[in-house]
């Protein structure tokens, strides 16, 4: 029961982040795509994923991304050996540098489900990495980052969980 309670309060807040209002003119002087979908193979609970990320709080130095996804992910151990499973990996993380390079860092959260969708487990990892960040619309982000599991009952040698990861995305307005 602890698990749900938590994974919803987590999920609440990530996406009550979505109605922060974003004014170009006040908010955000320096302007760049705030919407990307990215392809990720291996970090963020999951062997390969697709996901939406969303920009705010943005300026020339820092801004704050915001990402959820769906993807592919397996267990070697028990409750069931080889079982294939459902990640929805999100994150929110934090964003400093300068034109197109940033260091990134932040928190993610992946839940794991079986494939009849029955809710398996949770981890929460911490994330450190290196972003290049698009300054114009329809142009290629790439993200490189390291993440290790923190909390979940998720044992690191029965479940798949790659310490380094890499993100290539889409921008757009």
């Amino acid at each position: 029961m602890k698990k749900e309670i938590f994974i919803t309060v987590l999920v609440i807040l990530l996406t009550s982040s979505l109605y922060v209002p974003y004014s170009k003119a006040a908010f955000n002087p320096f302007l760049r795509p705030i919407n990307s979908i990215n392809l990720n193979l291996f970090g963020d609970a999951s062997i390969f994923s697709l996901s939406y990320e969303r920009l705010f709080s943005s300026n020339r130095k820092f801004f704050l991304a915001w990402k959820i996804g769906v993807g592919y992910s397996e267990s070697h151990g028990l409750p069931v050996k080889n079982t294939s499973l459902l990640s929805t990996p999100m994150h929110l993380t934090g964003n400093y540098g300068a034109k197109k390079h940033y260091f990134e860092f932040g928190l993610g959260v992946a839940a794991l489900f079986y494939g009849t969708l029955e809710f398996w487990d949770y981890t929460i990892y911490p994330i450190v990495g290196y972003r290049l960040q698009p300054l114009k619309n329809d142009k290629f982000t790439f993200r490189v980052f390291l993440s290790y599991p923190v909390t979940g009952k998720i044992d690191i040698d029965k479940y798949w969980f790659s310490p380094v990861g890499i993100s290539v995305g889409f921008c757009f307005k």
